[in-house]
């Protein structure tokens, strides 16, 4: 945890793939390392020694930060028992022998040159600087976390222990054939990539991946996405570690891709609007499946015939997600659905009527640019019984919001974007009806109303608990 700057913000999924590719963790009564590395940190927080500071619209630990007296032990603990070498912070005494490096991105540009020729025996090389220059030695590397990444420098021929690779910025557009040489590795991050990547046919044989993720910069055009090769004809490799997948496109979940990766969790994909996509018609068969995001689809040719997994506890699709009410019908039985988010829908009725029995678990909703939704009702609290954030952006056709949502216990937040003026006014009744009841001071949940443009009257709507900007 000393690794990290002081004051800032550590991503708790980034911390639990570094421990998992260090091997620090051990499987614990059938857990897989994930969920093991994850009770370490809540026992963590429960003790106080880490400090939760951010939390997920589901309510799951996102980031975390240190104070800063814990860092300098950290740090004082780190040099005493050589557990890793932060350039600038420690001495640079027996510098060579360190077994793991640190970069931070504060680190002057001199050090950075000089602990390039001082570390020939690093295992792992964590570097947040802005252009650093490859190590020498490669072949020793468990992790490498880098800003750019360029083949010729990086190759896989020369990396082969390596379990995790997460790099800021990928400067190639086809993935080498020899990727497969990287026989250990567990975890492969791009965060930003410009352009499109050919994934080779060799990924579908590298059993140990758990985690891809490829950040995309723009979702409705795919760009910057991995572009995932049909798996080879003569030989299936089950996947069995694969836990996540994000950031592809061309996925094509058929009988064969179902057996290839029994326990996928997390599944992020790219579709396009050119074809009928049949990436997902036999999604449900991914039983372990509990986040799926669906970009750029086609969805009007086929919703009709898809069927989601139970097991999904986060849903997200978006453009064109077709016909609404379709949708609607389809994920509001699921039973552990807690985060749900719709773009690009169509309520060809113009209404969305909602029942008792639908969404039991949802925690988060959010619709945005969905066409000809004039009139939501919801008649009972009942129909969202664990709502807490609700988000509403672009509904220009939106006549009002359910006064009976801000009866619901658990409603924390409720935020209109470019939202229809009479739906913002609707909102402030509702507040107005809390009030009333609970108390100006002590109501449970805040509306935030964002405009486009500034608006005087709605402006003037504003308090403690109806906020509104421009």
């Amino acid at each position: 945890m000393g690794t990290y700057e002081a004051d800032s913000k550590i991503q708790v999924s980034r911390v639990i793939k570094l421990w998992v590719s260090e091997g620090f963790l051990k499987p614990i009564r059938g857990k897989s390392l994930e969920r093991v590395a994850k009770e370490y940190l809540d026992e963590l927080v429960d003790r106080n020694l880490v400090l939760v500071h951010e939390f997920g619209k589901t309510g799951n630990m996102k980031y975390l930060k240190m104070h800063d007296l814990l860092r300098d032990l950290c740090l004082k603990e780190a040099e005493k028992e050589r557990f890793y070498h932060v350039v600038g912070q420690h001495s640079t005494q027996g510098m060579c022998s360190q077994r793991r490096v640190v970069i931070l991105q504060s680190t002057s540009k001199e050090k950075v040159v000089d602990v390039r020729k001082s570390v020939p025996y690093a295992r792992s090389y964590k570097s947040d600087h802005g252009r650093v220059q490859p190590l020498p030695h490669l072949k020793l590397l468990r992790i490498l976390k880098a800003s750019h990444f360029v083949e010729d420098k990086y190759s896989p021929a020369k990396m082969l222990n390596l379990r995790l690779l997460d790099i800021h910025y990928l400067v190639y557009r086809q993935l080498s054939s020899s990727i497969n040489l990287l026989w250990s590795i567990q975890t492969f991050i791009v965060s930003h990539c410009g352009k499109e990547n050919n994934a080779p046919v060799e990924i579908w044989n590298m059993s140990q991946l758990r985690h891809v993720y490829i950040s995309v910069l723009d979702g409705y055009h795919g760009r910057g996405a991995l572009h995932l090769p049909d798996p080879p004809s003569d030989s299936i490799v089950i996947m069995e570690n694969l836990q996540t997948l994000k950031g592809v496109r061309n996925f094509k979940c058929d009988e064969t891709m179902v057996r290839r990766i029994p326990n996928i969790r997390k599944l992020g994909l790219i579709g396009s609007l050119d074809d009928v996509d049949a990436s997902i018609h036999n999604i449900h068969c991914l039983q372990k499946l509990e986040s799926l995001s669906c970009e750029h689809f086609n969805w009007r040719y086929f919703s009709r015939n898809i069927t989601f997994p139970h097991s999904l506890k986060s849903l997200t699709l978006g453009t064109l997600c077709g016909r609404m009410e379709d949708v609607m019908e389809k994920v509001s039985t699921l039973p552990l659905l807690q985060k749900l988010k719709l773009s690009y829908g169509d309520f060809t009725t113009g209404k969305w009527e909602t029942v008792d029995g639908q969404f039991p678990s949802l925690k988060y909703l959010s619709l945005a640019w969905c066409y000809r939704l004039e009139c939501w009702r919801t008649e009972s609290s009942s129909h969202f019984p664990c709502l807490e954030h609700l988000h509403l952006s672009s509904l220009a056709e939106l006549k009002e919001i359910p006064a009976e949502l801000g009866e619901i216990p658990t409603l924390k937040s409720v935020v209109l974007y470019e939202c229809s003026e009479s739906a913002v006014k609707s909102a402030k009744r509702m507040v107005e009806e809390q009030e009333e009841l609970q108390g100006e001071e002590h109501l449970s949940f805040k509306v935030t109303v964002k405009l486009w443009r500034r608006n005087e009257e709605l402006h003037s709507l504003a308090n403690p608990n109806f906020q509104v900007t421009s």
